[in-house]
């Protein structure tokens, strides 16, 4: 189901994808989702150096490795925010704004219209 031309879509319910299809669909999604999250990974290091650097102004860190203090910032991160955190109409700004992406119905069945 990519979408190539201006259209209205829904997201995929076809959730036995065989093979073929995932390496066609799904293994570019990833791809394109890893490389974004390695293009972007300063906004990480920079929670992580604020959170080692308030642990230690705080004197609210304890002893442990290097890479414990770092995946403790990353958990914290990740389990701070759920999707109740996120404000909905900057989610559908950036999808026009930054992808062309219409977002025509948000919270019975969700829709979008992909523009050019």
């Amino acid at each position: 189901m990519k979408i190539i031309d201006k259209r209205i879509t829904g997201l995929r319910t076809d959730y036995d994808v065989p093979d073929d299809i995932w390496d066609a669909d799904c293994k570019p999604f990833d791809d394109a989702v890893d490389s974004w999250l390695d293009n972007h990974v300063n906004v990480l290091e920079e929670f992580v150096a604020f959170y080692i650097a308030t642990g230690i102004k705080d004197n609210a860190l304890w002893n442990g490795s290097f890479s414990g203090l770092i995946n403790s910032a990353v958990d914290t991160c990740c389990q701070h925010y759920d999707s109740d955190d996120i404000n909905v109409d900057n989610v559908i700004k950036s999808l026009l704004d930054k992808h062309n992406i219409k977002t025509i119905e948000k919270d019975k069945t969700i829709k979008f219209e992909v523009l050019k």
